[in-house]
């Protein structure tokens, strides 16, 4: 008969049912990329990423190898750079030079998904933030050191980011300084954040502005203010602008935590305790808990609750490394020194060059006898952090305490670099010098301290005895004279009295 269906294991039905069920996974499957493709398109409509466009450089600098694509990827990482050292806990600007960017489009159609999100986005007036500009040479040859970088922030207007020549001043530290110029332009406050580590008065000024002006960042100014004021100490202040982010924002949990803080080191205990209570009720796995209440039992003095803290942090926050180093300090104080080793490579394992577990992981071996494996962890300390003082000057002392001046001397040539108004770095270094023969390099070490207004009365003696030492009595005699007469109360004077007369006698 012509109207009976087929039969269900027959090779029509079989047919005919795997013809339903593919129709049926095509419109599932359909069904689920358009549930997938609409949240992204979404999310191209609403997002404002910044691009970075190739920036124009002369040819000069282009045949140098340095493009204009070179030059916006050394813009990136300024931007990144400078955008880590704000380290604050809200988002901030994303930005990606135009050559790194993937563009999707879809299959067999050339169609592409972000060009359409982009028309989309100027048709509503939401516009794409673009970072365009050009270094130009203000020297006929191109020289680095004339090379100046104008940048343009295009976001439906432009602004202009116009930075001086480069000067003497380091490429990466140029494009760092670039990078300020944009987030002045984008997100005032990273700005400001970033800059209160190195000017925290002028930081101070400029969150102040954010705070009072009603500002979105209103709040995060506020905390920033509290994080200055704290630092330095000003306990008061730093309540009082905790109090007024909250204010402005009572689900701050960031402030609160803060706010806990600084009552501990102002003394009140009960209400940081409290407001520490409030902060885990709202957020009771936030990571800064922990270390919050470390700060809080080290301010009661009890260094091994805070220490069960810091490693209670470090557990809840396990690729941060400096719950761990903290917990190890205090393990030192205490004497628990297995424990702090421990803690403090295990800080390393997750950071090898985290400066503070190095300083301390350095010091536990120094203070073992193991100089050795001391100077290894300050060598790795120095090069992690070239422009510390304290780590130079650590590793140049324990090169002489080992009886290699040789070494030491370049230590102290990066300290007087770093430092060069400490003249206890110079007269360190040209003792080292005296000692190793090199008489020269000590004397010229020496005599801009000698000469200097006020002369350094330790260089003038050290003159003294280098010249006496080579049979230049006249010359040693004339700087005897000179330290006496600036440092006539010094107790060397005595030995000075008795070369002079020593001199006097030779004449």
């Amino acid at each position: 008969m012509t109207g009976t269906p087929p039969r269900p294991l027959s090779l029509i039905g079989i047919e005919a049912m795997s013809s339903t069920l593919r129709t049926m996974f095509i419109n599932v499957g359909f069904f689920v990329a358009m549930l997938l493709l609409i949240p992204a398109l979404t999310s191209q409509f609403s997002a404002n990423a910044v691009v970075i466009e190739p920036i124009a450089v002369p040819e000069a600098l282009a045949a140098r190898g340095f493009t204009p694509e070179v030059a916006a990827n050394r813009l990136w990482d300024g931007l990144q750079d400078f955008a880590r050292t704000a380290s604050v806990a809200r988002t901030t600007i994303v930005a990606i030079p135009n050559s790194q960017r993937v563009e999707f489009s879809l299959p067999d159609t050339g169609i592409s998904v972000d060009s359409v999100a982009k028309q989309v986005r100027q048709f509503f007036g939401s516009y794409e933030t673009h970072i365009a500009g050009e270094i130009i040479c203000e020297t006929a040859d191109c020289a680095s050191t004339g090379l100046r970088l104008r940048l343009r922030v295009i976001r439906g207007t432009t602004e202009i980011v116009d930075l001086p020549p480069i000067g003497a001043e380091s490429e990466p530290d140029y494009f760092r300084d670039a990078a300020a110029g944009v987030f002045d332009v984008l997100d005032p406050f990273v700005a400001i954040a970033a800059r209160a580590i190195t000017d925290p008065e002028g930081a101070a000024t400029r969150a102040r502005r954010l705070a009072i002006g009603n500002h979105p960042d209103a709040k995060w100014a506020h905390n920033l203010l509290g994080d200055i004021a704290r630092n330095a100490g000003d306990t008061d202040t730093a309540i009082a602008d905790y109090r007024a982010a909250l204010a402005l924002d009572a689900g701050f949990n960031i402030a609160r935590i803060n706010l806990a803080r600084v009552l501990a080191a102002g003394g009140d205990l009960p209400g940081a305790d409290a407001a520490l209570a409030e902060a885990q009720a709202l957020e009771p796995q936030a990571v800064s808990l922990p270390t919050a209440r470390a700060d809080i039992e080290l301010a009661r003095g009890d260094k091994e609750a805070a220490i069960a803290a810091f490693l209670t942090a470090a557990e809840r926050d396990p690729v941060n490394p400096a719950p761990l180093a903290r917990a190890g300090e205090l393990e030192l104080q205490l004497g628990h020194t297995k424990a702090a080793v421990t803690h403090l490579e295990e800080a390393l394992d997750l950071d090898p060059g985290h400066a503070d577990a190095l300083r301390l992981l350095g010091g536990a071996y120094r203070a073992d006898g193991d100089l050795a494996a001391a100077e290894r962890l300050f060598k790795d300390w120095a090069d992690y952090v070239p422009n510390s003082v304290e780590a130079h000057l650590t590793l140049a002392e324990l090169l002489l305490e080992r009886g290699d001046r040789e070494d030491a001397v370049e230590h102290y040539d990066r300290l007087v670099a770093l430092d060069p108004a400490n003249p206890a770095y110079a007269l360190a270094r040209a003792q080292a010098l005296l000692d190793l023969g090199r008489y020269a390099q000590a004397i010229d070490g020496l005599t801009p301290l000698a000469d200097a207004e006020p002369a350094e009365p330790m260089a003038i003696l050290l003159l003294a005895k280098i010249q006496q030492a080579a049979g230049r009595n006249e010359r040693a005699a004339e700087r005897y004279r000179q330290f006496l007469e600036i440092a006539p109360d010094s107790p060397d004077r005595e030995a000075v009295e008795a070369a002079l007369a020593s001199l006097a006698s030779t004449d």
